[in-house]
């Protein structure tokens, strides 16, 4: 085996002793509706030498259009110092398994951008990931999606009509009505997370 060879083996043994890379997963965009929470579902990994900094003291930091762009949001003053976040919120995923999910509250028109996430503890973690998520804040909710679309009913025939809407915001679900016009019967009624 050649020296060459040696330092190729050596390095791949090490890459996967030390463990993960830098890498957040999070959607690529996301709808919010204007003055509604938004929730951003939100994982990463970390080269293992640093899961010791997951600790208490570690903050999970949203930014705003670049990587060193304005902090809109930081996990360690949410609760202590709400008034230094731009947006209220809540980061309801653990640090320490490797969840950033995070409610951002009363989300403004105003904020439709590009945000990246930052983990920053007391010790030796400072770290903005690469990828990001476009929120974009609509005025209006969409519209339900009724599956199917359009469909030929016989009379005297049932029809099997599946109704959704996006809840960007878990803590305001949409409430769908069903009102069927030929009569007051709805065989099936189901929410979904």
């Amino acid at each position: 085996m050649t020296g060459t060879e040696r330092f190729i083996l050596i390095g791949c043994l090490l890459q996967g002793a030390l463990g993960g890379e830098w890498a957040v997963w999070m959607p690529q965009s996301i709808e919010a509706l204007n003055g509604s929470c938004v929730l951003i579902p939100c994982r990463f990994d970390i080269p293992a030498l640093h899961d010791k900094h997951l600790g208490a003291s570690v903050s999970g930091i949203w930014r705003k259009s670049t990587g060193t762009g304005p902090v809109v949001f930081n996990s360690s003053t949410a609760e202590t110092k709400p008034e230094q976040n731009k947006i209220k919120g809540t980061l309801i995923g653990k640090l320490q398994n490797k969840t950033c999910t995070t409610i951002l509250d009363s989300f403004p028109s105003s904020y439709s951008d590009r945000y990246f996430f930052r983990l920053e503890s007391q010790t030796a973690l400072k770290y903005t990931f690469d990828t990001s998520v476009i929120i974009n804040v609509q005025d209006s909710p969409p519209k339900p999606k009724l599956t199917p679309e359009k469909v030929e009913v016989m009379e005297g025939t049932s029809v099997s009509l599946s109704c959704s809407a996006a809840a960007p915001c878990p803590q305001l679900p949409p409430n769908l009505t069903w009102t069927p016009r030929l009569s007051d019967s709805v065989d099936q009624l189901q929410e979904n997370e």
